[in-house]
């Protein structure tokens, strides 16, 4: 009896075996129905020459590992076992063909398609590795695809098989991974194996679909192997002529011999990627979600990619995606000059005084960026480093950085103690250092003495253009730059009286100095906050008040990306004009990359065009910008709510709430996850801290109404809604008609689209990938009120 008769017969309570679709080197893969839930599975039996050297049992615990990944771009595990020592494995079958199919089909693919596909890909990779799972065999095929949909099937099975390997895989010749897709460090035999493999084998796949070769050629093993370590692939601008220069350094990139010299992680790839790209013309619609989460819609959004993006960041030809660069930047050699700004240690002891500790080390950076032949690290990146180690030449190795500045604010009686070092990385040697004495509203003098004493010490030439916009800093006024800090720190938290606080803050700086372009911004983004975050004022009127700060701001400092960033914000949610608002984000992002503000206006752009996934590559560029920023994690999970990701987005809003517990929006985005899981304890536990701290505000009120329509609470539902229409408050018109339509009301839900789409709410702009609407999408008056909504962008 072959090996698939005793795997059929042992199994044929539960799965019907009916064809073989596919045979690899490790297993045999076969089409089956599951016989208790009616579905199609793939079936996939191990080798019996493979299974014969293996630790079964360990095999079969190993491979558990991909049950834990639910993720829409990941195959998950269904079902595993042995019959006779031969280990099983099921998961679900996809009725397309896989990338290698595709390829062989059609040889080389449009650029388009080719990087539509690995954003696919790299979805699936980042979500795994951000929990610690390698793949190890990325290959084209185990890479399937289906009405525009790409699946990555197989993730854990090759770490399984060397965990489980008994230590004759390789003297019986069974080769673990792929050749031409394995990293030069697999190929090497190293058994330290991180993330930076699977991004080396993205990128041999993304060469090959666009070369129609891979990216190295061997006639023997030897003899690949060999390439793969020593030689690198031809240019793809040699092999396909009039291939974009930007987009072929990304890939070369991508496979570099050395991980240290590829980008640091799939989301940096990814985003590098996008930038680089020709515009794309596919989307991907809404894949099978994980059991207990709720079908998606397709999407019915034009699609608008974060590689269209590429074009208006253009410039003489030459693609600008500097903004992407981590601390292994592409084109670091153009600066011999990297400097790290070590966060300012707070030893005040007093809560009053934080906001001097985080605000020194924020304009130390932002005043230094100016300066164009210094590379200043990205805030969160140095962060980061400086968490993990306390000693400087560590976090300068760590970072790549030529100069370390360091900082600290301590008590002095009733003054402040400002301490401060340059340090040169290599060889180590403070350049300057001192102490010096001040007052929080003189803050702003011993910054400019910092600056001055750096600036001095450090072998580089500044203009005098830069000396000047160095010296003016964002104030001359030493107690508005103190009011400004204080709001910022107040504005961080986010909740309705932090809020009110800061605007209260920003205002009094501007009362001082009313060319200060940053105190505008901070008032724009507020009135922004007051009119869709939490609700205390009406839209249109929030949002004409936060474009009128916007253009005071403007008039005096014209083209300054913060504020350019925050009107295309206004753009896209008050005037629903997506194409200003690209226009400005574009700018914006090119001016400044740096700025956390400008990726998380780019997030938004892409969210609002239906590209979810580019949405949160630019989510995490913004986090790592401004790790402080509470209101960037809530941001995440909403968006990985309406991309259907429902358990990462009540992973953010824990990692929210964690950072501040009176976070709203925290707590809102877990309570909504919670529903669509069917947690309804936790949904009602979050509800619960949404009703206390948000005051009773109509806008977090009409949210509490479409939480409790999503757990079919209808009486509750309709009793908040009841409340909402009889008081004197203006309730969110878009969410209020979710509510309507969740307890069965949809003609009433149509009258509040309508009164939505007068009022310009900003839910109309995603409400087709929005979980919330999904009652209202069967009915014949959706697509025509789509449509309208369309038009009037």
């Amino acid at each position: 009896m072959s090996t698939i008769e005793r795997v059929t017969e042992a199994l044929a309570s539960r799965y019907t075996v009916s064809a073989r679709i596919a045979e690899g080197g490790m297993a045999t893969v076969w089409l089956a129905r599951d016989v208790k839930l009616g579905r199609d599975v793939a079936l996939k039996v191990l080798k019996p020459e493979l299974a014969a050297d293996l630790g079964v049992a360990r095999f079969l615990r190993e491979i558990t590992v991909t049950a834990a990944l639910q993720h829409p771009r990941i195959l998950p595990l269904f079902d595993s076992g042995e019959v006779d020592g031969i280990p099983w494995y099921v998961m679900p079958y996809v009725a397309g063909e896989s990338l290698r199919d595709r390829m062989t089909r059609e040889g080389r693919l449009p650029i388009a398609a080719a990087v539509e596909i690995a954003h696919q890909i790299a979805a699936a990779i980042a979500h795994a590795h951000a929990r610690d799972v390698v793949h190890r065999d990325l290959k084209p095929e185990n890479i399937l695809l289906h009405d525009g949909n790409v699946y990555v099937a197989d993730f854990g099975i090759a770490l399984a098989l060397e965990r489980a390997d008994a230590g004759r895989l390789t003297e019986t010749g069974v080769q673990v991974g792929t050749p031409q897709y394995m990293s030069p460090e697999q190929a090497a035999g190293e058994k330290a194996i991180d993330g930076r493999a699977d991004q080396w084998a993205l990128g041999a796949m993304l060469y090959e679909m666009l070369s129609g070769e891979p990216p190295h050629f061997g006639d023997t093993m030897q003899a690949l192997v060999m390439r793969i370590l020593v030689e690198p692939p031809t240019s793809l601008r040699t092999l396909r002529p009039g291939f974009p220069h930007a987009l072929d350094d990304v890939i070369m990139r991508a496979l570099q011999k050395v991980a240290g010299d590829r980008y640091p992680s799939i989301q940096a790839f990814d985003a590098a990627l996008a930038v680089a790209s020709p515009d794309r013309n596919t989307s991907p619609s809404s894949p099978p979600v994980q059991a207990g989460e709720r079908v998606a819609p397709p999407h019915r959004l034009r699609p608008v990619s974060a590689a269209a993006v590429a074009i208006l960041l253009a410039g003489g030809g030459y693609l600008a995606y500097r903004g992407f660069r981590d601390r292994e930047a592409v084109g670091r050699e153009a600066t011999a000059t990297v400097i790290a700004v070590i966060p300012c240690e707070d030893r005040t002891a007093s809560a009053d005084l934080a906001y001097v500790a985080e605000g020194l080390s924020e304009n130390l950076v932002n005043r230094l960026t100016t300066v164009s032949v210094l590379r200043v690290l990205p805030r969160g990146t140095v962060r980061a480093a400086s968490m993990q180690s306390a000693s400087s030449a560590t976090v300068a190795a760590e970072l790549g950085a030529t100069h370390l500045v360091t900082c600290s604010v301590s008590r002095a009686g009733a003054s402040l103690r400002i301490g401060a070092q340059l340090v040169q990385a290599n060889p180590a040697r403070e350049l300057w250092g001192a102490a010096l004495l001040s007052s929080a509203s003189d803050v702003l003098a011993v910054e400019d003495s910092l600056l001055r004493a750096f600036i001095s010490s450090v072998p580089v030439q500044v203009s005098a253009d830069e000396r000047r916009r160095l010296a003016e800093g964002d104030t001359r006024d030493g107690e508005a730059q103190r009011l400004f800090l204080l709001g910022r720190h107040h504005w961080h938290r986010m909740s309705l009286p932090e809020i009110q606080t800061a605007r209260g803050y920003f205002e009094q700086a501007l009362a001082r100095d009313s060319t200060f372009a940053r105190a505008y911004a901070g008032v724009a983004t507020i009135h922004i906050a007051m009119a869709f975050g939490v609700g205390v004022e009406e839209p249109r009127i929030a949002m004409a008040r936060a474009r009128a700060a916007l253009e005071r701001g403007l008039a005096v400092h014209p083209g300054d990306a913060d504020l350019l960033a925050i009107r295309a914000v206004v753009s896209l949610w008050g005037d629903r004009n997506l194409e200003a608002a690209r226009r400005d984000a574009a700018v914006a992002l090119t001016a400044r990359p740096d700025l956390g503000v400008t990726n998380q206006t780019m997030q938004h752009v892409l969210a609002t065009a239906g590209r979810l996934d580019s949405a949160l590559v630019f989510n995490a560029i913004a986090q790592q910008r401004d790790p402080t920023y509470g209101r960037l994690v809530t941001d995440r999970a909403s968006y990985q709510f309406f991309a259907r990701q429902f358990r990462d987005a009540a992973s953010s809003a824990a990692e929210a709430i964690a950072l501040d517990a009176s976070s709203v929006t925290g707590f809102l985005w877990r309570s909504y996850a919670a529903a669509m899981l069917g947690d309804d304890p936790r949904a009602r536990a979050d509800l619960a801290q949404v009703a206390s701290l948000s005051r009773g505000s109509p806008f977090v009120t009409t949210e509490r109404a479409v939480i409790l329509g999503l757990l079919r609470d209808r009486v509750a539902a309709r009793a908040v809604i009841d409340s909402l229409v009889s008081a004197t408050g203006s309730p969110e018109p878009a969410l209020l008609a979710a509510a309507w339509g969740l307890v069965g009301e949809r003609d009433r839900a149509f009258e509040w689209l309508d009164r939505a789409a007068e009022r310009g709410s900003r839910w109309l702009l995603t409400i087709d990938t929005d979980p919330r609407f999904d009652s209202l999408h069967e009915d014949p008056r959706y697509a025509p009120f789509l449509r309208r909504i369309r038009e009037g962008n």
